[in-house]
């Protein structure tokens, strides 16, 4: 291709001062190539040089390499998708759906980790239990629904008195917990 042309001029000279055989498939570079209709396509490219008369010939084969490029690159997209995907699943295996919060088994890593760290570097954690009392009642007197509005409610309190270091989670039922990185 025309906008490939002075590139190809330094390859094939440097290629010349230095021929060595060239397999199919061997350079990860994209090759671009053009039809006798003035299209272009990826290519890749066999070079074999040899002697005859005491000159060095090289021989070319060309091969285009479209349908294996777009498998290569519907290959890359499904890859960042499933890459997309196990983010969002390792998100909504961490958190509780009714309060995104933590739940508790992603609390308790969290916790774990936190500890780890601050039996490291001689720091203080403490841990936070809430425990909504009597919470039956509400469920029983206004409803499932309404229980899950006083759940929310409490993790967004619970979540906006945190702090950046802090871990809240949903520990389970009407039960909340809060790791708590204490500042030195």
């Amino acid at each position: 291709p025309e906008s490939k042309a002075a590139a190809h001029q330094g390859f094939r000279e440097r290629y010349m001062s230095t021929p060595i055989m060239r397999r199919m498939g061997a350079a990860q570079m994209r090759l671009r190539a053009r039809r006798k209709d003035g299209s272009e396509f990826p290519a890749d490219i066999m070079l074999s040089p040899y002697q005859e008369n005491g000159e060095t010939v090289i021989l070319c084969a060309l091969r285009d390499i479209s349908e294996r490029a777009a498998l290569e690159e519907e290959l890359l997209k499904r890859t960042a998708e499933l890459e997309h995907m196990q983010v969002q699943l390792t998100e909504l295996a961490s958190r509780d759906a009714l309060t995104e919060l933590h739940n508790r088994r992603s609390f308790l890593e969290q916790f774990d980790w936190m500890l780890r760290n601050a039996a490291r570097r001689g720091e203080p954690v403490s841990i936070l239990m809430i425990d909504l009392d009597r919470f039956k009642l509400v469920n029983d007197r206004h409803g499932h629904a309404e229980g899950d509005r006083v759940l929310h409610a409490v993790a967004r309190a619970i979540t906006g008195a945190c702090c950046q270091c802090n871990v809240p989670a949903r520990y389970g039922g009407e039960k909340f917990a809060v790791a708590l990185a204490l500042p030195v």
